[in-house]
């Protein structure tokens, strides 16, 4: 007769197969469902801002306009001057298909308007940053003079790292398609898990990237954030952006004495405040100063900004950065399993080879 085996053995060598697998399936799920999550491609806040109150636009933008009160302005030569207004950056972010865990198509759109001139204040000032506010460009539609400077980018890019992922494309100029150029460094964000070390960060207006050196950590609504700042010494716009709108300056060159032509350059400090775990960027200062000059001597201004990411703005991105930083819970999830598994595992081997007892051979 062949010999069965007892229920208990039975019910032991399957809950040692069971617990096999639960092993298997912690140990693997962190590899399978990485901790760290992508940039999702819904962000809730999906726009970075800056204002300026006092902002300084020069004779280039005014050529083709008006200045602050509506009507033309006169200076020596008759040439426009450059005059004080009320100035917003905002960066608009929208990342999209074709995507998967580790990349995605991502569109910025990059203006500068006076706010002054725009009919839509509240589009274009304290409430750009919000994603529920229309973009900055939208409010200029019924007041183009408005509107400074637009860029609409589109390229692939890392949702881990941040960094640009092959060729970018740039439409700067209206009526004109889009010109390849390329992205380098970080522009966006900074890597998920940032470490206090220095980054070579983008520049839109040099197109291309500068170092940007860590500076110390500051305490934001309760949360620790890293501070990065990036510096311009008289860097030439020419180098990288060759075809940039107003490289040449409306001055005359009639009064240098050299004969050498004006080069627009940029200089100042920008400084980033970075929420670590996630990378994400939740505020920007910049100081900087756009102006034509002869070696060293400055002939005209383009514009000077001296702005901020608003306090409610820095919040929200600060909010939304601190939610994105979080990793999956799969680690966790990966040890309990192999612990719940490894407790099966043991138990079920000691039932199921536990030696049977011996059945009497004479039934009394």
């Amino acid at each position: 007769m062949v010999c069965m085996l007892p229920r208990s053995r039975v019910v032991a060598v399957l809950s040692l197969g069971l617990g096999c697998i639960l092993i298997a399936v912690g140990l693997a799920l962190p590899t399978l469902v990485p901790p760290e999550r992508p940039v999702p491609l819904s962000l809730e806040q999906r726009q970075l801002t800056m204002e300026d109150d006092a902002a300084e636009v020069g004779p280039s933008y005014l050529l083709a306009g008006a200045d602050a009160d509506g009507e033309e302005a006169e200076g020596e030569g008759d040439q426009p001057q450059s005059v004080t207004a009320p100035v917003t950056k905002t960066y608009a972010v929208s990342l999209g298909e074709p995507a998967d865990d580790d990349a995605a198509a991502a569109t910025v759109g990059v203006t500068s308007v006076r706010d002054d001139l725009a009919d839509a204040r509240a589009g274009t000032g304290a409430d750009a940053g919000s994603s529920d506010a229309p973009a900055a460009a939208d409010a200029t539609t019924q007041n183009p003079d408005a509107l400074l400077d637009a860029e609409v980018w589109s390229y692939r890019i890392d949702r881990h790292t941040g960094e640009s992922l092959g060729e970018a494309k740039v439409a700067d100029t209206p009526g004109t398609p889009a010109a390849p150029t390329e992205v380098t460094g970080q522009w966006l964000s900074f890597p998920r898990g940032t470490g206090q070390e220095d980054y070579r960060v983008f520049d839109n207006l040099l197109r291309r990237d500068l170092p940007a050196a860590f500076v110390q950590t500051e305490e934001v609504d309760g949360e620790e954030v890293f501070v990065f700042r990036q510096e311009f010494d008289n860097e030439p716009v020419a180098v990288g952006n060759p075809d940039y709108l107003r490289n040449s300056p409306a001055v005359t060159m009639a009064d240098t004495t050299d004969g050498q032509d004006a080069q627009l350059v940029r200089s100042g400090v920008r400084e980033f405040r970075v929420e670590p775990s996630s990378g994400m960027i939740v505020s920007v200062t910049e100081d900087l100063r756009d102006a034509y000059v002869v070696g060293d001597e400055e002939l005209e201004l383009l514009s000077a900004f001296t702005g901020s990411t608003p306090d409610d703005v820095r919040g929200e991105l600060l909010g939304q950065a601190v939610e994105l930083g979080r990793d999956r819970p799969t680690r966790q999830w990966g040890l309990a399993l192999t612990v719940t598994g490894a407790i099966v595992a043991l138990g079920s081997a000691v039932v199921a080879l536990r030696p049977q007892r011996r059945q009497s051979r004479h039934a009394r």
